[in-house]
């Protein structure tokens, strides 16, 4: 009986640690992501409103100006990649590229440039200056009204295209937003910090409950048998290396924890043990005793 509840409680440790493990891995991975958006939406401040990292930035498609029949057509919502060049190598663009501009025709509500992704159409020189021309793969798109093309110079230029993930654009924009930044990471970054603490605090109690117990323990409790106290030296000791990794304890602190847990162990195995010897002398005076 007594061995099945020592099982049971072993496998509901193992479970426990896996199931801490899986909690700091989500945990890293969310955080991890969290960074990605913070250092990206930083950058784009810098790079002309594109969130980018190593000069690899991505853009939530807005319009339908670029919905068209082509591979590398993409359609409102979709998320695309773009790859951020500078004017040497905007000069080196040719015919059929997808590229990502300041718009020198169209203006957003601020009356900012817009940035713009269109399809070259021609490129060519002028006086030493390349010039580009764009235009929109959708031929109903409001930006197609007055023939959707749009010349500008190579120095307007900020990225060219290199891929896209369908339909995450708006995911991606939701998670840029105020309120899908708090949803999403402010509040899981606050419940987890909670049960941190709340873990902390009560792994803590426990601890101290255990060494005021292993103490008092020690000094009343009966001989145990050897391999029990070998068992209980282990069971403690992976406790206290828990709660090392964990950060609630140093490593000094949890060895001289373990040695008075263990010198506890080792007084309630002597002291039973001293009243031998008087013992040994009442039966050798008996023993004399008798032989007289």
């Amino acid at each position: 009986m007594e061995q099945n509840s020592v099982l049971k409680e072993e496998k509901v440790k193992k479970v426990k640690k896996v199931l801490k493990i899986v909690g700091d891995v989500l945990f890293g991975l969310l955080m991890i992501f969290v960074l990605f958006i913070a250092i990206t939406n930083i950058r784009a401040k810098s790079s002309n409103n594109i969130p980018n990292i190593f000069n690899q930035g991505y853009l939530t498609v807005l319009s339908d100006s670029m919905d068209g029949d082509k591979p590398d057509s993409f359609k409102v919502g979709d998320l695309i990649f773009v790859r951020m060049v500078n004017e040497e190598e905007a000069k080196k663009l040719k015919v059929g590229d997808i590229i990502t501009y300041r718009s020198t025709k169209y203006t957003d509500k601020e009356g900012n440039a817009m940035v713009i992704s269109h399809r070259i159409e021609k490129v060519e020189e002028k006086s030493g200056t390349i010039y580009i021309t764009t235009k929109g793969d959708n031929p109903n798109s409001d930006f197609a009204l007055d023939g959707g093309r749009e010349v500008l110079r190579s120095d307007n230029v900020i990225a060219v295209y290199q891929g896209k993930w369908a339909g995450a654009g708006n995911v991606f924009a939701w998670f840029s937003s105020g309120a899908g930044f708090f949803i999403i990471v402010v509040v899981p970054c606050i419940l987890f910090l909670i049960f941190e603490i709340i873990n902390f605090v009560k792994v803590y109690m426990e601890y101290k409950q255990e060494k005021a117990g292993a103490l008092q323990g020690g000094a009343n409790a009966a001989i145990a048998p050897q391999d029990d106290m070998q068992n209980k030296i282990r069971m403690r000791k992976e406790a206290f290396a828990d709660l090392v990794k964990e950060g609630t304890l140093t490593q000094e602190q949890a060895d001289k924890a373990l040695q008075e847990y263990i010198s506890g162990l080792m007084v309630s195995e002597v002291k039973p043990e001293e009243n031998k010897p008087e013992e040994n002398k009442e039966e050798s005076s008996e023993d004399k005793t008798e032989t007289k």
